[in-house]
């Protein structure tokens, strides 16, 4: 897709600009109202705090009220009329830019588009467009699934296999068949009562074990497993869990915070 069909901002209809400290304006090439949709939050949020946030180096200048009013404004209000552009003032030009569309009509259905002006090789935002992020969604009743999670008969029987147990918790988790989902605590469990696991398979556990019971609603026992977590990375990070991980722990806290903000 083109720079200047990504971010053409003469044809926008109606502009809004968020307060928060003036981190970021957004602006509406359509209707500024609720759309039809009933994303579910839980999919949604962990979907675009992690793509739209992580990948690109803007959590280091939002908080995590910041993100919920993003991931919110995107959910509640985008549609196939109304394109939603977010652009970030930096200190060195051009400003970090934000696009969420949706393609209404491809061969495999109606798919949401995050568009960056994010250079992943150099993570710098740039005006060239050679290399910038861009991550699409495939839209499944009130689920948006990334074009990797879509379930795959093949992936899951490699998992099974090779006793990849976290990999299938996650590919359960996050593909587009709900009835999936009842098989994904009992993986876990196996995980961490297994004295065969490894402490990265273990800690990846309890992240799944946060985002399990995050994507139930139930509140209590993701903060339960947000503790452990935390815990658990503390006791053994720079023995059996090298220090590189502690990005999943920060990831798992943004998204705990983030997710009590929305619920």
């Amino acid at each position: 897709m083109k720079r200047t069909t990504l971010f053409l901002l003469s044809t926008i209809i109606i502009t809004s600009v968020i307060s928060a400290q003036k981190k970021f304006n957004v602006y509406y090439t359509g209707e500024n109202k609720v759309n039809e949709y009933n994303f579910d939050k839980f999919i949604f949020a962990h979907n675009f705090f992690a793509d739209a946030f992580y990948r690109t180096d803007l959590n280091e200048q939002l908080s995590s009220e910041e993100m919920v009013q993003i991931i919110e404004i995107v959910r509640q209000k985008i549609s196939k009329d109304n394109k939603i552009i977010f652009e970030f003032p930096q200190n060195e030009k051009p400003n970090a830019k934000l696009v969420f569309s949706i393609v209404p009509e491809t061969k495999d259905g109606a798919i949401i588009i995050l568009a960056t002006n994010f250079d992943q090789d150099t993570r710098k935002f740039t005006e060239e467009d050679k290399n910038h992020l861009v991550r699409w969604y495939f839209i499944r009743n009130n689920l948006i699934i990334y074009r990797k999670n879509l379930f795959n008969k093949e992936v899951e029987q490699k998992f099974i296999k090779e006793k990849e147990k976290a990999d299938l918790a996650e590919l359960y988790m996050f593909d587009e068949i709900e009835e999936n989902n009842s098989k994904v605590k009992p993986l876990l469990d196996e995980i961490l009562s297994d004295k065969n696991s490894n402490d990265i398979q273990k800690l990846y556990a309890h992240l799944f074990n946060q985002e399990y019971f995050l994507s139930l609603g139930k509140s209590d026992l993701a903060e339960k497993a947000n503790i452990e977590l935390n815990e658990f990375y503390d006791k053994n990070k720079a023995k059996s869990i090298p220090e590189s991980y502690l990005l999943i722990k920060n990831m798992a806290n943004t998204e705990f915070e983030i997710m009590k903000l929305i619920n």
